[in-house]
């Protein structure tokens, strides 16, 4: 059984079209339905899937439209994508690859993907990823103290004089960024 939004209940539904507290979901609704004035659509888990596989989930949905003729849809909600605002029509398989580098490269990579407006490729990424401050009240000024001590030789009674603070200023002024503790090259 399934419940759509508003609780209608649908018989005979695959257990992949469950609503479940997936890490990556997609709410996905009949436009007939939203022009008429009725809200009608699924919370798909894009957990494991390809773009096939989602619009097979979705062809289901608008099959179960009042409407006599749903063809189209569009994304209205999405969960677990870090940063990242997914589109009214987003590609499924981009949908799908985006949850995959998430999985793999962590919420850092959705935020990437968010602070530059696209899903973006592995190896931009890894290239900007400077690390996760997120632990540390000034996520900025850590990054910039590490830093200092991986490039610069300061001896340690003039170490104490050093400006972090204004360092770290600096290279977020620009070179750098950061967003949620996670902190990014600009390249």
């Amino acid at each position: 059984r399934y419940t759509d939004t508003q609780t209608t209940e649908v018989e005979d539904m695959t257990s992949t079209q469950t609503q479940t507290s997936a890490d990556f979901r997609i709410y996905v609704a009949s436009l007939s339905d939203y022009n008429a004035g009725r809200l009608h659509g699924w919370w798909i888990d894009v957990d494991g899937k390809d773009g096939d596989d989602i619009m097979d989930e979705v062809r289901a949905m608008l099959d179960r439209s009042s409407e006599p003729i749903a063809e189209e849809w569009a994304i209205h909600d999405h969960e677990g994508f870090g940063g990242f605002n997914v589109g009214e029509s987003e590609s499924f398989d981009t949908i799908c690859n985006l949850a995959e580098a998430i999985e793999e490269h962590g919420e850092a990579f959705g935020i990437y993907c968010g602070m530059m407006g696209e899903v973006v490729d592995v190896s931009t990424f890894e290239d900007a990823y400077c690390g996760d401050y997120s632990g540390n009240m000034d996520p900025r000024r850590a990054y910039a103290e590490e830093l200092a001590d991986e490039t610069m030789e300061i001896p340690a009674n003039i170490v104490m004089y050093f400006d972090y603070e204004s360092f770290a200023r600096d290279l977020f002024m620009d070179g750098h960024s950061e967003e949620s503790g996670h902190i990014f090259r600009d390249i």
